[in-house]
């Protein structure tokens, strides 16, 4: 090597065109994975919802729940769908809290992290809890 360096700059605006799926290699190199940490800010948001399910099965009490919260749900939303139909409830109520963080990178605005807890109840006034389920996503790269 002459001691040289090589810089690459990406206009993350324009769309990417082409892109090359050859596995063929044509030169080594070491590259390093660039981490975007994100802004460090949190935003919340909390909100109360319900959803009407009255004789349904627990995969569509599953499915609706899940779609009403924006697919945000775990692992325990099978539990819970079990619960509203173990009891016959013709709605299922729920306590949302809803966190997220934006990319640090200018002008990317996508969320690269996000968690969600979700408390969901017999009753409109949450006084009887069915369960809780809890969401994350981390897609900093």
């Amino acid at each position: 090597m002459d001691g040289s360096s090589e810089i690459s700059h990406i206009n993350t605006i324009k769309s990417v065109e082409s892109v090359n799926t050859s596995t063929e290699v044509i030169e080594s190199r070491a590259t390093r994975a660039y981490t975007d940490p994100g802004t460090g800010e949190w935003v919340t948001k909390t909100w109360n919802g319900s959803s009407y399910i009255y004789n349904m099965t627990v995969t569509a009490i599953g499915a609706v729940i899940g779609a009403a919260i924006g697919g945000k749900i775990g692992a325990g939303i099978g539990a819970i769908a079990s619960e509203y139909f173990k009891k016959g409830s013709d709605y299922a109520y729920y306590h949302v809290v809803d966190n997220w963080m934006m990319s640090k990178l200018y002008p990317v605005t996508v969320i690269i992290r996000e968690a969600t807890h979700t408390t969901y109840y017999l009753d409109s006034g949450h006084r009887y809890p069915t369960g809780t389920d809890y969401y994350e996503y981390d897609g900093r790269w």
